[in-house]
């Protein structure tokens, strides 16, 4: 199905019934979804999904106090806090690798595309595996959870899918995401 046939709160209810145990595997056979399409309405409304929100108002966020299960959690983009700890609470460390990475990962996106653009599956999922470990490193987990997801299925495929496309956009769109949050720091 076309990614137009989805009304925001369809997408959210989606969403949620994947926050509360429904595998990837099954949502996608129930909507006619690609993996990649699910991972791209995650990055673009996963901050809007909260448990037991109303779909019809995705806007209005519940306050839960209870620590949710893993699976109930909101997508995290960047986790500040866990990479100063990382790195010893050196607020200057951290920085310098944040320089890094807003320098770095544009030319691996432009890269991944770029291997796209020439039919080069293995280009592809090498790159995919460094931005994966980028994401690992820095504590930027959708944006790893998006990489890990595109390296293995470039590993397991002899040719370059339109769901690694749609992979490779789901990363452009948590890098937009994750870009100024890294710039704030």
């Amino acid at each position: 199905m076309n990614n137009d046939q989805f009304s925001e709160s369809v997408i959210v209810s989606i969403l949620q019934s994947h926050q509360h145990g429904k595998s990837v595997e099954e949502i996608c056979l129930e909507y006619d979804i690609s993996e990649a399409m699910l991972h791209n309405w995650k990055a673009k409304y996963g901050q809007s999904v909260f448990l037991n929100s109303n779909p019809i108002h995705s806007d209005k966020k519940l306050e839960v106090t209870a620590m949710p299960s893993e699976s109930e959690r909101p997508i995290i983009h960047f986790d500040r806090a866990l990479l100063l700890e990382r790195c010893g609470n050196k607020k200057e460390l951290v920085s310098k690798l944040i320089a890094i990475v807003l320098d770095d990962l544009p030319k691996q996106l432009d890269k991944i595309s770029g291997a796209i653009a020439q039919n080069q599956l293995e280009d592809l999922w090498k790159t995919a595996h460094k931005i994966k470990g980028t994401g690992l490193n820095l504590n930027l987990p959708a944006l790893k959870d998006i990489a890990a997801t595109l390296e293995q299925t470039g590993r397991n495929s002899d040719s370059i899918t339109e769901d690694m496309k749609q992979m490779v956009d789901a990363l452009y769109t948590e890098w937009k995401i994750v870009e100024p949050l890294l710039k704030n720091n």
